[in-house]
């Protein structure tokens, strides 16, 4: 191989790393966006739970190490929240057997939550 042909194969495999990394970023960003939809959806369905049973206010709060399941109340009205308790059972019943093990990356997700500031009408304590 010519000096020249190699200097065209490098450039050739750095603008294929160049756009490898301008399509990662992309998608990263919009990962990042997408999960402060999620987030913020999530905290107005909580928002929305609470005007339904006051008691949900604390539905977010951990005591004891075990999150609050959804109100016997809520489920009544919404049935389809059983779902949500399911999974909690599933994660406890896993976690007190030692299968539970949160991944690296999860860190990561953690810290965006930490971060993510809401919108005021994410947040609103009754829902018009």
């Amino acid at each position: 191989m010519t000096e020249e042909s190699e200097r065209l194969a490098l450039e050739k495999e750095l603008r294929k790393l160049v756009a490898r990394n301008d399509d990662m970023t992309k998608q990263e960003l919009t990962t990042r966006k997408e999960f402060a939809t999620f987030f913020r959806k999530k905290s107005s369905i909580i928002a929305l739970l609470e005007s339904i049973d006051p008691d949900c206010a604390t539905m977010q709060e951990i005591t004891e190490n075990e999150p609050r399941k959804v109100s016997e109340k809520v489920l009544e009205r919404v049935p389809k929240l059983q779902w949500y308790n399911d999974q909690i059972d599933l994660l406890l019943k896993a976690s007190k057997e030692g299968r539970l093990e949160i991944p690296e990356d999860l860190n990561e997700s953690y810290n965006m939550y930490r971060e993510l500031a809401l919108l005021p009408q994410d947040t609103r304590s009754s829902i018009d």
